[in-house]
Formats: structure tokens, sequence, C-alpha cells
């Protein structure tokens, strides 16, 4: 299983994203990201199998929460 992350920001905004990934079936965790990462310090984001990908992008446009950028792989802290 290879892990993709979507990178969210704040951290209120990123358990939004894993409960409504949750309603649907898709597992994810949230994760706290490496500043190198987001080149904007600190952030949030979803960790789940890239597989997924398609869907999480589905889901999340449905629920009105941007994706800032999908890093492939780790990144988090």
């Amino acid at each position: 299983m290879v892990n993709c992350t979507a990178v969210i920001g704040s951290m209120t905004t990123a358990m939004k994203a894993q409960k409504a990934l949750a309603v649907a079936a898709v597992r994810a965790n949230v994760v706290k990201l490496d500043s190198s990462v987001t080149k904007r310090g600190c952030a949030y984001g979803v960790e789940y199998d890239c597989i997924q990908e398609a869907n999480v992008k589905a889901i999340m446009n449905a629920s009105g929460i941007c994706i800032s950028r999908i890093v492939r792989g780790g990144g988090y802290m």
C-alpha cells in the first residue's frame, strides 16, 4: 500500500476531511506535515491509500474542502 497525503492546512479542516472520508468508507488519518513539504510552515493533512485518490478528490470537492496539493509517500512529522 502506497500512502498519499492531501495537504489541507488547519487541523480543524483536516479533521472535517477525515470525517467526510469516513462517511464514504475511505480510511484516512490526520497527520501533521513537516514545514519543508508545505513551503508555508506548519500544516495538517489527511493520509490515505493512493488507490483512493480519485474518490478522495471527489469527496473533498463535494464537502467544500480545498486540497492545496497531494504528496505521495511520507512528509509528515
